[in-house]
C-alpha cells in the first residue's frame, strides 16, 4: 500500500502541506514517501501506482526550484501519450488569487499527466491565500476526499486496507528528528557557505555586509534600508535578478527557544542537514542547541494545525489537553483565526502561552514544531557594472500593530536590524523571469515604493550603454519622507537620460498614486507604446497592479481609439509577448 506524495516548494509552505498529507497517509496505514519532486527518479514514474503531487506557484507562474528538472522532464516531447497509463494521482496546488496566474504551475501539472495518460482519481485541490483559512481552506476538504477514495472500494491501491486509522490524537514519530548527543560529542556543522563555488540554494555563498543605511528620516513611521553586500565571486547575476539572502533569529528569540525547552545552549544536538532552508533527504549535521534555534528553525513563524496536534499530546492539563485538540479541528478554525493568525502570534508565542507544555516537549520534536527557517527574497538594486563588486537591496522593515501588548516584526526585518559593517551574511543570486528590455526598444518603468529596486538595476545599466529616453515613474508616500534614490534619479533627467514622473499620495489633500500619472501623462506614454515600448510594473500586489492595468487600458482607449474590450485585448497581447512585465508581491 505504497503511496508517494511529491512536492514543488518555494516558501515551504507546500512542503508543510505535503509532510501533513503524508502524516495523514500513515495513520491510515499507508507506507509513505515525501520528497521534493526533483529528489525522486523520474525514471521510477511510470511505473508508480499512485502519486500524490502538491506544488505552489512562484514569481509570475513559475515553478518552484526543486520541481524545475521533473517538469522539464514532464514536458520532453518524446514522451508518448500512454507514458503514465499506470498512473493515479491527484494534484493539490497552492496559490493566491490575487495574482494573473493564479494556481498556474498545479493546473499545468494536472493537464500534463492527463495528456501523459495518467488518472486523476481525485479531483484538483486548489488552495488560495486570500481564503480565511488560507491554505487549509482547501487542503483539508481535499485530503479528505483523496483518503476516501484511497480507502474506498473503487481505490486505485489493491487490496483495500479495512484496519481503522490510527487516531488522531496518536502522535506519530518526528519527521525531522533532533536528537541530544551525550557531552563529549563536538558540532561538527555541514559546511556548505562558501565564497568559492557558484552561489545557489544548494550552495549558499557567505559574504560581508559593507553597509546596512537606512533611506527614510528617522521620525518617518516607515524604516527603509539599503542593505549593500560584498558580492561573492559565484554570485553572478544581471539587472532584474533576485537576492535570497538567509535571516537568522535574533538572540533574545533563541533564548526564549531554549527556555521553553530547558536545554543549555551549548548542547550538542545532531538534526537533518539543512541548506538553503531545504533539508538534504538522508544526511545529518551535528550543532549546538544555540545554532539550531538560531538558524534552521523558524520559530516566530504563525503556527500550522501540526503545533497544536504536538503540544496536545505532551500537555500535562487535561482541560488545556482538549483545548488544543479542538483547534486541530475544522470546527476550532474560527478560534484559531482569533487567537493566532488575527493577532499573528507566532509560535513560540503560543508555547509560552500554555504553561502545561513547558519542558514537556522534548526537543526531538523542534524542526517538526516549528518548520525549516526559509530564506527571504529581494529585487536587486544595484548593477553590476555601476556598483562593481557589490550586491544591493532595498528592504522595508515589517513592524505593526495588533492587539498583542508587543509590536509585531518580521523574521528578517528583526535580522536586518541587528546587521552592521563587516557581518557576514548567507544569500545566493537567482536568475529571474522579469527581464530588462532589449537596448534598442525604448521602456517604460512603474516602481513605487521598494518596487523602485529593480529598475535602479535596469536603468543604472541602460544609461551606461547610451539609452535614453526611458521613462521611471516613481510612487510612495511623501517627497520629503520616502523619495528613494532622489538625487540618482535627478542626475539621470539632468542629463536627458530618463524622464521622471512622481506621484507622492500624501503631500496634497487629494491622494494622487501612479496610476493617475499614467493617465496625466497618456499622449507621451501611447507614443512610446505605439513605437514599442516595454512596460514593466513591481511593487505590492494589493491594489496597485490592477489600477495600473486599469489606466493602460484607459490609455489605449483615449489615445489609440480602442474600444474597451480591444484595450484590453490589446494589454493582454503584451502581456503574452512580454511587452508588459509585472513582478509583484504580497
Amino acid at each position: 500500500l505504497e503511496v508517494k506524495v511529491l512536492y514543488g516548494s518555494q516558501t515551504g509552505c507546500a512542503c508543510d502541506v505535503a509532510e501533513s498529507l503524508g502524516r495523514a497517509l500513515t495513520r491510515h496505514h499507508f507506507s509513505v514517501s515525501v520528497l521534493a519532486m526533483d529528489d525522486y527518479p523520474i525514471a521510477s514514474l511510470p511505473q508508480e501506482k499512485c502519486v500524490l503531487f502538491v506544488c505552489s506557484t512562484t514569481g509570475q507562474g513559475e515553478q518552484p526550484d526543486n520541481m524545475k528538472v521533473m517538469w522539464k522532464s514532464l514536458l520532453r516531447r518524446s514522451l508518448p501519450p500512454t507514458s503514465l497509463q499506470s498512473l493515479s494521482f491527484s494534484v493539490f496546488g497552492l496559490g493566491d488569487s490575487s495574482y494573473p496566474k493564479y494556481n498556474f504551475v498545479a493546473k499545468k501539472l494536472h493537464k500534463r499527466l492527463l495528456n501523459l495518460g495518467g488518472t486523476a482519481f481525485c479531483d484538483i485541490g486548489l488552495a488560495d491565500d486570500q481564503h480565511p483559512l488560507g491554505v487549509d481552506g482547501a487542503y483539508y476538504l481535499w485530503r479528505d476526499e483523496v483518503l476516501a477514495m484511497l480507502t474506498g472500494p473503487t481505490s486505485p491501491i489493491q487490496p483495500v486496507n479495512v484496519e481503522p486509522p490510527l487516531p488522531d490524537t496518536t502522535l506519530l514519530p518526528p519527521r525531522h528528528e533532533v536528537v541530544m548527543l551525550g557531552s563529549d560529542s563536538r558540532p561538527m556543522p555541514a559546511d556548505t557557505a562558501s565564497s568559492r563555488v557558484e552561489a545557489s540554494r544548494s550552495q549558499p555563498a557567505c559574504t560581508t555586509v559593507l553597509e546596512n543605511t537606512r533611506v527614510t528620516p528617522m521620525q518617518h513611521f516607515q524604516d527603509v534600508r539599503l542593505l549593500r553586500v560584498k558580492q561573492p565571486p559565484g554570485a553572478h547575476y544581471s539587472p532584474g535578478d533576485v537576492a535570497y539572502i538567509m535571516p537568522e533569529n535574533t538572540p533574545d528569540m533563541v533564548a526564549r527557544a531554549l527556555a521553553f525547552f530547558d536545554v543549555d545552549p551549548t548542547a550538542v544536538v545532531q538534526c537533518p542537514c539543512i541548506v538553503g532552508g531545504q533539508v538534504l533527504s538522508g544526511t545529518t549535521q551535528t550543532i549546538t542547541a544555540q545554532d539550531l534555534f538560531t538558524r534552521f528553525a523558524d520559530i516566530r513563524r504563525v503556527p500550522r494545525r501540526y503545533l497544536f496536534e504536538i503540544m496536545a499530546a505532551f500537555s500535562t492539563d487535561e482541560m488545556t489537553r482538549d483545548k488544543l485538540r479542538e483547534f486541530t479541528t475544522m470546527e476550532g478554525q474560527d478560534a484559531v483565526q482569533d487567537y493566532c493568525y488575527r493577532m499573528k502570534r507566532t509560535c513560540l508565542e503560543v508555547l509560552e502561552d500554555f504553561p502545561s507544555v513547558l519542558h514537556q516537549i522534548p526537543i526531538s520534536y523542534a524542526l517538526d514544531l516549528f518548520g525549516i527557517m526559509q530564506p527571504r527574497a529581494f529585487s536587486i538594486a544595484s548593477d553590476p557594472l555601476t556598483h562593481s563588486g557589490e550586491i544591493h537591496c532595498l528592504i522595508a522593515i515589517v513592524n505593526y500593530k495588533t492587539q498583542m501588548a508587543t509590536p509585531r516584526t518580521g523574521v528578517f526585518t528583526s535580522y536586518l536590524q541587528t546587521l552592521r559593517e563587516g557581518d557576514n551574511v548567507t544569500m545566493w543570486v537567482q536568475k529571474s523571469t522579469f527581464k530588462a528590455p532589449p537596448h534598442d526598444s525604448p521602456a517604460i518603468f512603474i516602481g513605487p515604493g521598494t518596487g523602485v529596486a529593480p529598475f535602479r538595476s535596469m536603468l543604472h545599466s541602460r544609461c551606461s550603454a547610451g539609452v535614453t529616453g526611458d521613462v521611471l515613474v516613481f510612487g510612495n508616500r511623501s517627497y520629503q519622507a520616502d523619495f528613494f534614490f532622489e538625487e540618482e534619479w535627478k542626475s539621470l533627467q539632468s542629463s536627458h537620460q530618463l524622464f521622471l514622473i512622481t506621484a507622492f499620495s500624501r503631500d496634497q489633500s487629494h491622494k494622487i498614486y501612479v496610476q493617475h500619472r499614467l493617465v496625466e501623462y497618456a499622449e507621451k506614454l501611447w507614443s512610446m507604446i505605439s513605437a514599442g515600448a516595454h512596460i514593466l510594473l513591481a511593487g505590492n500586489s494589493n491594489d496597485m497592479p490592477k489600477r495600473v492595468k486599469e489606466a493602460l487600458i484607459e490609455i489605449a482607449q483615449t489615445q489609440g481609439n480602442m474600444a474597451q474590450d480591444e484595450a484590453e485585448a490589446f494589454l493582454s497581447r503584451m502581456q503574452k509577448s512580454k511587452q508588459f512585465q509585472e513582478e509583484t508581491w504580497s
